[in-house]
C-alpha cells in the first residue's frame, strides 16, 4: 500500500485505485517539474514518466526541491537526479527517464499510453510542440508557467480546447524565431535567465496536479479544458479566464485515429523494413516516410575544402557538433540543403535505422504512397515499455552518445 493512501481515501470522490493506476508523463524537470513530480509521488501516483533534455547546474539547486549539490558537481541529468529523489519520497513507484528535447524525442506512441501529461517549459515552442502531439494522441495535457511571483495553469483536452488557438501574432513571432534557429543549444536559450522563486514554482504546480486529478476523476467523454488559472503573489490575487474557443484552421487538430500497431517494428527497425511492411502487408504503393523534422545531409565549410556528407535530424544538429568535422582548421560550418518533406530508398539506404532520421522510441509513423496513406505505432517499443518498481529508462541514442562518437554516427 502506498504509505498515505487511506488518508486520501477520506478526501470527498478520491478513487485511489484511479489515481495509483494512471499513468502520467511530466514533460521538463525544472522548477515547476520538480514540484510536480513531488507532489505525484506524494499523492501515490505511481507510474510516472519524466523527460528533461538539460543536466543540473548549480543555480537549479535554490528552485528544485528534488536536486542536490553533487548532482549539479555530477552534472547529473534532470531526469535521473529527480528520478532518484521520488523513490525517496515514495520507494513503490514505477519511473521511466527520457532525456531529450519534446521537438524530437518524445513519440506520439508514448503519449498514446499515458493518462495525461503535464507541461513544465519555460518556452512556447515547446508547449506548441507537445499541444500538436497531444491532440494527435488525443491524450489531455495541462500547462503550467512561472515568472517571478506569478504563474499560470491551463488545461487542454483535444477536441476541447487547444493551446496554439490562443497564440496571438506577436507568441507565434517568437515562436518562429525559435523554430528557425538551426542550433538545438541556441534553440531554447532564454535572453538571460527568467527569474522564478520556489514559491511559486510550488502553487502553480500544485495547481497543474490538482488539475490532472481532476481530468483524471472525470470520465473520458466529460473532459473540459481552457479556462486558464491565474495567480499574482506579489499581491496574493488569482483570477480564471475563458480562452479563446477552438479555431478552424489551426493545425494542432491533426488526430492519429487509424493508426496499426505492428510488434515487430521499433525505433531500431530500419528504413527499408518498414517500407517493406507498407508495401507487402498494407498494399501501399512506392511508399514513402514523412519526417516530422528536417535532416541536415551536408556540411560546407566556409574556408573552402570539400563538404562533408551527414545524416542529422534538425532538433540535433549544433554548432559545436558541426565544428569537429572541422578538423583543427577553425572555419565556420554552415549546412546545405536537407530532407525537408519525406524519405524512401532514393534518399536513404535501406538499412539506415529510424532513430538516425529522428525518429523517437514509440513515435506513430506517417507514410504516404501513390494511392493512399498508412500510419503505424511502433509496437515493438510499446512492448519493452513496462512500468517496473523503481527507476527504467527510456532510450535516446542521440542524447546517450559523447561528441566524438556522435560525429562518427551522423557521418556517411
Amino acid at each position: 500500500m502506498n504509505r498515505g493512501e487511506s488518508i486520501f481515501d477520506a478526501v470527498q470522490g478520491w478513487d485511489a485505485e484511479r489515481i495509483r493506476g494512471a499513468k502520467v508523463l511530466v514533460a521538463g524537470a525544472g522548477a515547476l517539474g520538480n514540484e510536480v513530480l513531488k507532489n505525484l509521488a506524494l499523492l501515490g501516483v505511481s507510474n510516472i514518466v519524466v523527460m528533461d533534455m538539460d543536466h543540473v547546474e548549480p543555480h537549479n539547486l535554490s528552485r528544485a526541491v528534488l536536486f542536490r549539490e553533487q548532482d549539479a558537481l555530477q552534472k547529473l541529468p534532470k531526469v535521473d537526479a529527480a528520478a532518484r529523489s521520488l523513490l525517496e519520497i515514495n520507494p513503490e513507484l514505477s519511473v521511466l527517464t527520457l532525456q531529450g528535447d519534446v521537438l524530437a524525442a518524445l513519440g506520439i506512441g508514448l503519449i498514446r499510453e499515458m493518462d495525461i501529461v503535464i507541461g513544465c517549459f519555460d518556452n512556447r515552442l515547446a508547449r506548441l510542440v507537445l499541444n500538436r502531439l497531444c491532440w494527435m494522441a488525443g491524450v489531455p495535457w495541462v500547462d503550467g508557467g512561472i515568472l517571478q511571483l506569478s504563474g499560470q495553469v491551463t488545461a487542454y483536452v483535444p477536441g476541447d480546447s487547444c493551446y496554439e488557438c490562443q497564440l496571438s501574432e506577436g507568441e507565434w513571432r517568437e515562436i518562429s524565431v525559435r523554430m528557425g534557429c538551426a542550433d538545438m543549444t541556441r534553440r531554447y536559450a532564454q535572453q538571460g535567465r527568467l527569474p522564478t522563486t520556489p514559491l511559486s514554482a510550488a502553487v502553480i504546480g500544485a495547481v497543474q496536479v490538482q488539475e490532472a486529478l481532476r481530468l483524471l476523476h472525470t470520465d473520458r467523454d466529460s473532459r473540459k479544458g481552457g479556462q486558464m488559472f491565474s495567480y499574482e503573489g506579489a499581491h496574493l490575487r488569482s483570477e480564471l479566464y475563458e480562452r479563446r474557443p477552438l479555431q478552424e484552421a489551426c493545425l494542432s487538430h491533426k488526430v492519429l485515429n487509424d493508426a496499426i500497431l505492428e510488434p515487430a517494428i521499433g525505433f531500431e527497425s530500419t528504413l527499408g523494413e518498414v517500407l517493406d511492411l507498407a508495401r507487402d502487408r498494407h498494399g501501399l504503393d512506392s511508399p514513402k516516410l514523412m519526417l516530422r523534422n528536417g535532416i541536415v545531409v551536408e556540411l560546407a565549410s566556409s574556408g573552402g575544402g570539400p563538404s562533408k556528407r551527414v545524416l542529422i535530424p534538425n532538433p540535433y544538429f549544433s554548432d559545436a557538433l558541426a565544428q569537429g568535422f572541422e578538423e583543427g582548421r577553425g572555419h565556420a560550418i554552415a549546412t546545405r540543403g536537407g530532407l525537408r518533406e519525406m524519405v524512401d530508398l532514393r534518399h536513404v539506404d535501406a538499412d539506415v535505422p529510424l532513430w538516425r532520421l529522428g525518429i523517437p522510441f514509440a513515435d506513430v509513423l506517417e507514410l504516404r504512397g501513390s494511392a493512399g496513406r498508412l500510419e503505424i505505432i511502433l509496437g515493438k517499443d510499446i512492448a519493452a515499455m513496462v512500468f517496473r518498481k523503481g527507476v527504467n529508462r527510456i532510450p535516446n541514442p542521440w542524447m546517450e552518445m559523447d561528441l566524438q562518437t556522435l560525429r562518427s554516427v551522423v557521418s556517411i
